[in-house]
């Protein structure tokens, strides 16, 4: 049986990790009996969750993972039409590649208040100094993705003009 490894469950929800939802999700939808086990990312093969253990395949990022359900299982996309195909493309990297970051900013850095109860909840299996060391490589990363410092009030009216960009489509469909 096919096995994904993410982190652990949290607040009642799949996962924290918008790509280990985006991976338990699409076998939710295409029916693949799987089963879960909670790790840490140093466990994983990248260094970084999910990955998943399917035969003796192991793989690990969402896209790859995806991409082997769908050769190997069920393709969920083989009905949509090449236009809605590049849409699809379009906001599955708009999602991953912007707005991921802006919404995992809001987790990490956005005030001490978030950071203290995402700390408690996603590292507290970790030594205390462990956990501010990532949020201070956090930071770093945060920094890169929004082109130096930016104002938190601008990261967050990027975050909703896009949202509400996206949103607009969809309601005039």
């Amino acid at each position: 049986m096919l096995k994904l490894y993410q982190f652990e469950r949290t607040w009642g929800i799949p996962n924290l990790s918008p790509f280990c939802c985006k991976v338990e999700t699409y076998l939710r939808f295409a029916r693949i009996d799987y089963e879960t086990e909670a790790v840490l990312p140093t466990a994983a093969p990248k260094g970084k969750l999910p990955y998943i253990v399917d035969n003796n395949i192991t793989l690990a990022d969402s896209r790859f993972i995806i991409r082997h359900l769908k050769s190997t299982y069920q393709d969920l996309d083989d009905e949509l039409t090449d236009t809605n195909l590049a849409i699809s493309v379009a906001l599955q990297r708009l999602i991953e590649e912007h707005l991921f970051w802006i919404a995992l900013y809001s987790r990490w850095q956005y005030t001490d208040k978030n950071w203290q109860v995402n700390k408690t909840a996603i590292f507290s299996a970790l030594p205390f100094i462990v956990r501010d060391i990532e949020r201070a490589s956090r930071a770093a990363i945060f920094s890169s993705k929004f082109t130096g410092k930016v104002q938190e009030d601008i990261i967050l009216k990027r975050f909703l003009h896009w949202v509400n960009k996206i949103s607009m489509h969809w309601r005039h469909s």
